[in-house]
Parts: C-alpha cells; structure tokens; sequence
C-alpha cells in the first residue's frame, strides 16, 4: 500500500486542445519496492477517500486537539456518493488508467461505504453503496482474474487482450514526456553498438533534475 495523497501530479490527462488535468487520490495498492511514480504506473487498486461533512464534525468532536479537516471536498449528508465526485472520480481514473500496464480498480470511499469503478471491454462499470465486506470481496474477485497482478513490472501485453484494447486507446491522454520522440528521432541514426550510451545521455539531465537516490544516478555519471 502507498500513501499517495501529497503526490498531486501523479496523473494527469491531456486532452485533444492541449489543455491538462490533474487527477489525485490518497492510496494505492501495487507491487512492494517501488518509487511512488512507478507504483502510479504499476496500480492495482487506486483509493480515493471522501468524508462527509458529518463525519468530518463527529471526528473534530471526537478528536478536539486535531483540526479534522476543512469540509471542502465533503459531499451530501450521509454515505460518501459516487454521484457527488463524478467529475474528479472519472477524471483521476481516466488518468490513471491512461499510464498503466493493468485495468485497475478504483474505490472511492470513506471508510464505511465503497463505490468501484471498473474497466472493461470499452465500458466503466460502477458498483456503489457497497459495504467494506462487500466492497473487499468484489476487490478479491476482480484481482483473481488475474494472476499475473503480483508481478512488479507488469507490461501491457501480459494482460488479456479485452483489457488491453481499452488501455491503448487511453493512452492517447497521457502527456508527452518528449523522452520517446527524442529516441525516436535519433536512435535510428545510430550504431546499435552506440544505442546504449546515447540513451543514457539523452537521460542523463532529466535524471539529473529529478530525485533520484545517489546509488542509481551514480549510474548515469
């Protein structure tokens, strides 16, 4: 499990005009050992947690010394609902969905009501009002589908093929990193015997900009 809720750039969709949003969440669940920004891109499960404002008061009474939260994302009294955060659910799902190599499944809760959503074959099926047992049960029967889950690098293609297709047409909303076009560009132009280091010195800045432990940017020196 990773806790997510700081990392606000994580997904984000770029549409046909060029304009951008964000999507953000609070938890995933992927692979252990993994950098945030890879655990975004290898997400089983993506939590999207909502409170009340009723039960943001009940925990400010309970919990007097804690400031319990401003309300400000708290949708109608009683249960968290699916209807209430349509816009920013779909949003960060489809953004999520848009980098990953897994059709993952999105539980927006608050702790005591689920809604899922759910790729596949083109469409996004929702389930809500579930109760924790019922919502963790749906989650283990999903999951099972596939047993290829656990594995740290999942690639695309090791998915079935009904799930892939939904994939590749999102990935269309992913924003452009300029990386690939770079390789693309140029590596056709060099030595195979030379791909290598050219790629490590097109890398090489980027890596550099970013925060990276010493152990793997030595690597790139």
């Amino acid at each position: 499990m990773y806790d997510i809720h700081k990392n606000k750039t994580l997904y984000l969709i770029t549409a046909p005009d060029e304009s951008q949003f964000t999507g953000t969440a609070d938890g995933l669940l992927a692979p252990f050992g993994l950098y945030p920004e890879s655990a975004a891109r290898q997400c089983r499960v993506l939590f999207d947690h909502k409170q009340t404002e009723d039960q943001k008061q009940s925990y400010r009474e309970n919990h007097p010394n804690t400031a319990g939260g401003s309300g400000k994302d708290a949708g109608p009294p009683g249960p968290v609902q699916y209807g209430a955060h349509k816009g920013q659910v779909l949003v960060c799902y489809l953004a999520s969905l848009a980098i990953n190599s897994f059709p993952l499944i999105y539980d927006l809760c608050d702790g005591e009501t689920h809604n899922l959503l759910h790729l596949r074959d083109g469409f996004i099926t929702v389930w809500e009002g579930l109760s924790p047992t019922q919502a963790y049960w749906k989650l283990s029967q999903l999951l099972q589908q596939f047993p290829e889950a656990t594995e740290k690098r999942l690639r695309l293609e090791a998915i079935p093929e009904e799930f892939q297709v939904p994939l590749k047409k999102l990935r269309v909303l992913e924003p452009s990193s300029g990386i690939l076009e770079q390789l693309e560009s140029i590596l056709p132009f060099v030595p195979e015997s030379e791909r290598v280091a050219c790629t490590q010195e097109l890398l090489a800045p980027w890596l550099q900009s970013s925060r990276l432990p010493e152990s793997i940017l030595h690597m790139y020196n």
